[in-house]
């Protein structure tokens, strides 16, 4: 059940603009040759009983994201928050 909800979660964070450039900087609604890797491209998500990367918080939006300015639909928290 946990990796099915890390899955959800993960998907979650990712509904508004799904595809990247290839280092997961720049995001955007949808692919474009900037953006041409979909969130789920090279990824595998498990759940282990010991975390085996403390300090990677892939689910927390401002570390994905960044601070990043989101007006021209690419970048930026998913949800528009820059703050």
């Amino acid at each position: 059940m946990n990796e099915a909800a890390a899955k959800r979660r993960y998907e979650a964070l990712h509904k508004e603009r799904p595809f990247h450039n290839g280092d997961f900087r720049n995001w955007s609604a949808e692919a474009t040759p900037a953006t041409p890797f979909h969130y789920l491209d090279g990824v595998d998500i498990s759940v282990a009983e010991v975390d085996l990367n403390p300090t990677d918080d892939f689910l927390n939006a401002r570390r994905v994201f960044g601070n990043h300015d989101s007006s021209d639909g690419e970048g930026g928290d998913p949800n528009g928050d820059s703050s």
